[in-house]
């Protein structure tokens, strides 16, 4: 019977689970070590809680789900490079060992704090010979081996840090931890746990997890999903075995999650995760998959709300309910058809895991002839690392992705690889761009006047007597027309899938009411997929690229303004376009108002702009030419509300050699300002003073918003 199987019981979580020679281990399909600094910190909390007010009292610190296996088994579940590994060798002469099916977070926790005592008597109770009792999953077993043996290798992952900082934070609350033996004796003799064992029945300890994970234990959604995946693959005919693949795919998955991590693709697996959902849900609208299996299936005398609502803006929760309620109907409306539901889902998840794999080669190449160059200016391009750490892409843009990747025919060529191009619509060309900066901006017929002899804007013509002054404005407009005939070169250029991406990202997914049903595409044939995402963008973008590019995408135009224009060493752009994906540098890049939104000037400023142009400071602050890239370690408390020539001085320390060369106009500028105060009036001394300021950050506006038109068209 299958109460027979199971069994409950109240252990010692030191004296009897790691007693004898008993050995855990994880399935594939668990996730590397996740638990970070808080997470620890709650865990000694715990133990310090416990010996204060247990006192000698049994302290009961949780539950563990455990499946005992034979050593036969092991390779079906188990990573075939941790049985290879020599150190592990030894593991075929045991044969006590278990799968930690719940519960492996806080166990190997547990281990890494028995560790951190340094104990003897501790080392040998958690040891057989040189085997740690704990061997964690693929991802961690290398460097876990490592530390654990004294040698201790360099982390190559987020999860390999986690351990680390794990136990040396335990390290150091022991060391200056007064009641050091206190807390040794109660965790050795009161620490208790309760186990839920099950015994040769793998089946059953899959169905026991789901049902934690259906209680909400579990925090995820991806685990979620595989937890019911498994589950009604039990429900199925026994012909077929999905429990294999399902623990495979999610094992493949979780390991490929934090390599990307590792790689700084994604900030934490949760991250990731999330996306695969939303991916997932993409492909799964595309493909009718909830109409097919579900809505289809439901008469008007069953009800409307049994029905799936989804869309493709669908969040985490309410897609995996909405996968999860097609399983519970199917179970009730037609039961055969799990048998080709669960597949179809392991096939859409290995793609999107295939891809995000090829991402994790790809994003860093190991050789420089690898990389992507630019179909522009031919220079050293992380397109991968770009998109996803810095502007961020809409599920919409990772679903094109998954599906040119996933559509590319074998032995050929993917989109996606260094030196794929695509054509350009040919009806760019006719755009004229002075005339949609004009239209939305309102600037290129001001600024136009300064290569004339008059004009009718008050502010350049204030300036017009000053001749040196008004000569380097005049001088600066000239070389910014240069840049843009530049500029104008790259609408002849071929483009690649990542420019078609960074166009829809700067643009139509930056509007409130987004054009998702003219996104979607039908075909399965890569050309046709990109043939229409093409026309879509192009339909557009038109509109929105200028209009609409917001605050939050300066940021992305601005590197690539740094990476393009200015002479980067490849050791360089790799550092500082680094700067915005890791989180551990103490770095991060910010997009600096260099007329500040609240200076100290702020009232003359404002008199300024109202008196002589009729505008409002507060409004002209926010144009792009007003932005730069900067550290904000330089930005806290250095640059902040000061004067601009003040500011100018910190923007020299910038890494980015575009703000450096702004804080050379500026200083350039200021000097030649300061050069005729003498000669301005009384009343215009204060407007003289910032005006021209003003102008070179419209000539700037208007360069950079060519570059962007012509980049990103």
């Amino acid at each position: 019977m299958t109460a027979d199987k199971i069994k409950v019981s109240i252990i010692n979580y030191y004296a009897e689970m790691f007693g004898g020679s008993r050995y855990f281990l994880m399935p594939t399909y668990q996730r590397p070590f996740s638990w970070e600094e808080k997470h620890i910190e709650d865990f000694w909390n715990d133990m310090v809680f416990a010996i204060e007010e247990a006192k000698d009292l049994p302290y009961l610190l949780g539950s563990i789900y455990l499946a005992k296996v034979r050593y036969a088994q092991l390779g079906e579940y188990v990573n075939q490079d941790i049985l290879r590994h020599n150190q592990l060798a030894p593991l075929a002469n045991y044969s006590d060992f278990y799968f930690i099916i719940d519960g492996q977070q806080r166990t190997t926790t547990f281990f890494l704090f028995l560790l951190a005592f340094q104990d003897a008597d501790i080392l040998s109770h958690v040891f057989n010979d040189s085997i740690p009792k704990l061997i964690p999953g693929k991802v961690d077993y290398e460097y876990f081996l490592s530390l654990v043996s004294g040698s201790k290798m360099e982390p190559k992952t987020k999860s390999n840090r986690r351990i680390e900082a794990t136990y040396d934070y335990f390290c150091r609350r022991l060391t200056d931890f007064s009641r050091r033996e206190d807390l040794k004796r109660f965790v050795q003799k009161n620490l208790q746990i309760v186990q839920i064992l099950v015994e040769d029945d793998l089946e059953l300890a899959s169905t026991l997890f789901v049902s934690q994970t259906d209680r909400g234990k579990r925090l995820t959604n991806i685990e979620k999903l595989k937890s019911t995946l498994m589950f009604y693959a039990q429900k199925v005919e026994k012909d077929i075995d999905l429990d294999r693949d399902i623990d495979n795919i999610f094992g493949r998955l979780f390991e490929t999650i934090e390599i990307l991590c590792s790689l700084k693709i994604y900030p934490k697996p949760e991250n990731a995760e999330g996306d695969v959902m939303q991916i997932l849900n993409f492909m799964l609208l595309r493909e009718g998959f909830y109409k097919k299996y579900l809505n289809d299936l439901i008469t008007k005398d069953m009800g409307n709300d049994r029905k799936v609502e989804i869309w493709y803006e669908s969040g985490q929760d309410r897609i995996y309910e909405a996968i999860s309620k097609v399983f519970r109907e199917t179970l009730v409306l037609q039961n055969d058809n799990i048998k080709i539901i669960i597949p179809y889902l392991l096939d859409k998840i290995s793609s999107i895991i295939s891809f995000l794999y090829y991402v994790a080669d790809r994003a860093v190449p190991r050789e420089l002839t690898q990389s992507h160059k630019d179909p522009y200016v031919a220079k050293t391009w992380y397109p991968f690392k770009q998109l996803y750490s810095i502007l961020g892409l809409s599920v919409f843009s990772k679903a094109l992705l998954v599906e040119i990747f996933k559509n590319t025919a074998p032995q050929t060529k993917s989109m996606l690889d260094p030196g794929q191009t695509i054509s350009k619509k040919g009806e760019l060309a006719s755009i004229n761009l002075f005339e949609e900066i004009d239209r939305i901006k309102g600037i290129h017929s001001k600024l136009s006047t300064l290569a004339g002899d008059s004009g009718t804007s008050l502010d350049i013509e204030l300036l017009r007597p000053y001749h040196e002054l008004f000569g380097y404005l005049k001088d600066r407009y000239v070389k910014c027309l240069a840049k843009i005939d530049a500029f104008r070169q790259f609408s002849s250029k071929q483009m690649t899938i990542f420019n078609l991406i960074e166009e829809n990202e700067l643009s139509i997914w930056t509007i409130g009411k987004r054009p998702v049903g003219s996104f979607v595409w039908e075909s399965n044939d890569v050309d046709q997929i990109v043939a229409h995402v093409r026309n879509f963008s192009f339909g557009y973008k038109k509109e929105y690229l200028l209009r609409d590019l917001g605050y939050v995408n300066f940021k992305y135009v601005l590197y690539e303004y740094e990476r393009m224009i200015y002479d980067y060493s490849d050791e360089e752009l790799s550092r500082i376009f680094d700067y915005d994906i890791d989180e551990e540098d103490g770095i991060q890049i910010q997009r600096e108002h260099v007329f500040a939104q609240s200076p100290v000037n702020y009232q003359e400023l404002k008199d300024a702009w109202l008196k002589v142009t009729n505008e409002n400071y507060d409004d002209w602050i926010w144009k792009i030419g007003n932005i730069a890239l900067l550290e904000h370690t330089i930005n806290i408390g250095n640059a902040g509300n000061k004067l601009i020539w003040e500011k100018a001085e910190y923007y020299q320390g910038s890494a980015f050699r575009g703000t450096r060369a702004l804080a050379e106009e500026i200083r350039r500028l200021k000097t030649l300002i300061d050069a005729t105060h003498s000669s301005v009036p009384d009343t215009e001394k204060r407007t003289i003073m910032y005006l021209p300021f003003k102008i070179l950050f419209e000539i700037r506006e208007m360069e950079l918003l060519a570059f962007t038109f012509f980049r990103f068209a």
